[in-house]
């Protein structure tokens, strides 16, 4: 496949939008499609649920026009290629894993599926659903400003998502967030917990 990452870019925005600064924003939205016009890419990947968001959601809203390229978060492009054998899973270990749908990813822009199918598609998991999931599932305590305005706020929303986590008997919780990886691995540490936190690519990173 052929495909770049670049040292020219830049944040495509989405903590100043979800904080309000919304001036900032423009000068991002320039610089990244500029960026992206001069490579002649057609698709852009993000592994980030709040860029996903912000390219799928938001730029095109902001500028009243879509945009000229596809975008997919990481875990769309996985579900695609998997299934064809282009990307082959190894794994000689059992164990369990629960998934955390992050917000900007779940019900700001309806990705559940396909992070669930990576997961079932690998073998001697046994995937496990948290009773808040999907659409109802709980708040990681970070986005919006929150993790960086109220830190001990942030903990203690993530601690009872841990809880609940732990609840199902998992070994690992999965999710596609950075702010959620961070705030949930900051949730486990404090409560002591046994339960790994890692991001969907990580755990591919691990099992090819």
């Amino acid at each position: 496949m052929d495909f770049t990452v670049s040292s020219e870019e830049v944040c495509y925005g989405s903590p100043a939008l979800r904080t309000g600064q919304a001036e900032i924003i423009k000068d991002l939205i320039n610089k990244n499609l500029d960026y992206i016009s001069r490579i002649g890419a057609n698709t852009v990947i993000t592994a980030c649920a709040g860029c996903y968001r912000t390219f799928k959601i938001d730029y095109p809203k902001i500028l009243g026009k879509e945009l000229p390229f596809k975008v997919l978060h990481i875990s769309e492009f996985l579900s695609q290629i998997i299934p064809n054998n282009n990307l082959k899973l190894k794994n000689d270990k059992s164990f369990k894993i629960a998934y955390h749908d992050p917000c900007h990813l779940g019900r700001h822009s309806g990705v559940f599926d396909e992070p669930r199918n990576i997961i079932s598609s690998i073998e001697n998991v046994e995937f496990i659903e948290m009773h808040r999931n999907r659409e109802n599932a709980w708040y990681c305590g970070a986005g919006g400003g929150v993790k960086s305005g109220f830190k001990d706020w942030a903990v203690e929303i993530a601690s009872e998502r841990i809880k609940e986590a732990e609840k199902t008997g998992a070994d690992i919780l999965i999710t596609n967030c950075p702010f959620c990886v961070r705030n949930l691995k900051d949730a486990s540490n404090k409560l002591n917990s046994n339960l790994k936190i890692m991001g969907i690519v990580e755990l591919i990173k691990d099992l090819i």
